[in-house]
Formats: C-alpha cells, structure tokens, sequence
C-alpha cells in the first residue's frame, strides 16, 4: 500500500505531463 502510495503521484504526474504536452500538440496543429 505504501509503494502504491508513492507509485501513484509519480506516475500521474507523469501521465499529466505527457497529456498537457498532448494538448499542446493538439493546439498547435489546430
């Protein structure tokens, strides 16, 4: 549960870079 803990901010802030980078991507080619 601990490492879950720990795990989980990591790979969602992972998960929200990669998506704001997405939608930067986004805009840029609309």
């Amino acid at each position: 549960p601990k490492r879950q803990k720990v795990s989980s901010p990591y790979w969602l802030k992972s998960f929200l870079k990669n998506a704001h980078i997405d939608n930067n991507t986004a805009k840029g080619t609309e």
